[in-house]
């Protein structure tokens, strides 16, 4: 039995800052040619691979809607484990007793790719960010999906995570490039995927499901096959035919 739905239209995935993909939405369908995202110079050179690696997949996605719609959506931030090459450094600086750069400073914090959003597309929405280790992915589809419930509207929802350098991997050794950026809207509206949270999580592997659905979409599937089988268990993901 399912206890929250809502909508998903378009899907931006991505391991690679080189390959960005779309799906749900046809690129012809975008209504924006260029970037909505512009930041300025100051904020620009601040910029850490893990903001630029999911700001990229939330302009992509920000081109299927109006520019207006954009500024005004609330947004929903998660990144399992922040930016572990920053934290090297900081933790190096610590190690050798001096000071920590600004800049890397402002990035520690984890809703720094949030913040850059926002100031990038002049908003003054809502934003969330929250992190919840391996669980990531989905606390962030749930809380996204709770907040299209409760606000009535659509909520942008973005999850960005990075492998961590060779000195952290034993601490993090499963984490990996990925970003995933996601338009979600309530169910009543039309939709390329229907989700529904399920209560009872045990096991959901329909024909119609989100590991079925983007199996097929390259040797890892839709986001490494790790992030499908989670997702698999935790929602369910049907496709709504045109």
């Amino acid at each position: 039995m399912s206890c929250l739905a809502f909508g998903v239209t378009a899907v931006v995935w991505a391991a690679s800052n080189t390959e960005i993909h779309l799906v749900g939405t046809s690129t012809s369908n975008c209504v924006q040619s260029a970037p909505v995202f512009s930041l300025p110079a100051a904020e620009r050179r601040r910029l850490n691979p893990l903001s630029t690696f999911a700001l990229a997949a939330c302009d992509t996605l920000a081109r299927t809607r109006s520019a207006e719609e954009i500024r005004t959506v609330p947004l929903v931030y998660a990144s399992p484990n922040g930016d572990g090459a920053l934290l090297l450094r900081l933790l190096t600086s610590i190690g050798e007793h001096q000071p920590f750069s600004p800049t890397q400073f402002h990035n520690s914090v984890h809703n720094a790719p949030a913040g850059y959003w926002s100031i990038g597309i002049n908003s003054r929405a809502a934003t969330t960010a929250l992190a919840a280790g391996d669980e990531t992915l989905e606390v962030a589809l749930a809380e996204a999906g709770l907040q299209v419930v409760s606000r009535d509207c659509p909520v942008m929802l973005i999850v960005a995570q990075q492998a961590y350098p060779q000195e952290l991997r034993t601490a993090q050794p499963a984490a990996e490039d990925f970003v995933l950026a996601a338009w979600c809207i309530p169910v009543n509206e039309r939709a390329a995927w229907r989700c529904s949270l399920l209560r009872d999580s045990g096991g959901v592997r329909s024909a119609s499901s989100l590991a079925a659905e983007i199996a097929v979409r390259g040797e890892h599937g839709f986001a490494g096959r790790r992030f499908v089988d989670r997702l698999a268990c935790t929602l369910d993901i049907r496709r709504i035919s045109e």
